[in-house]
């Protein structure tokens, strides 16, 4: 990878990361700026894992703010993406956030299907907050089995 494309990436993952504090923050238009100017550098080199993880912002972008279906879009497109790619950590947190997207129960059949796959995948048992800290993956930093809890 060549320097300019890896301060292209950094750059994406740098803005993508506000656009989630934006989020966090309850500021959703700097976030959904600061998501499409990421999107825009991913596309420019034509980073997969980072136009997936786009959408995953996209996704709790939307249903931070109760657009629902666009929150589900956005997850099973990050999901198409993420399976292709083999990227079972990411994978399994969009469907994850998909599902709680549609505002099912954390013991529903649909979640508990997720959740058990991710317990499987760290080898032991997650709950909810857990669920929706865990960081996304990000290129150069494979999934491993044993990442820690972002802040």
């Amino acid at each position: 990878m060549g320097f300019e494309v890896f301060i292209s990436h950094a750059s994406g993952d740098a803005v993508l990361g506000q656009a989630i504090v934006q989020r966090l923050e309850a500021a959703e238009i700097q976030a959904r700026t600061d998501v499409t100017a990421a999107q825009a550098i991913y596309r420019s080199i034509d980073d997969r894992l980072g136009l997936a993880n786009v959408q995953i912002a996209l996704g709790d972008l939307a249903a931070a703010t109760g657009e629902l279906p666009e929150a589900d879009r956005a997850y099973a497109e990050a999901e198409v993406a993420l399976t292709e790619m083999a990227c079972p950590a990411n994978r399994i947190l969009a469907s994850l956030r998909r599902v709680l997207a549609r505002q099912l129960a954390w013991d529903s059949p649909q979640v508990v299907r997720v959740r058990d796959e991710f317990a499987q995948l760290v080898e032991r048992p997650v709950d909810v907050e857990e669920c929706r800290r865990w960081p996304l993956e990000r290129r150069g930093f494979g999934f491993h089995g044993s990442l820690e809890l972002s802040s």
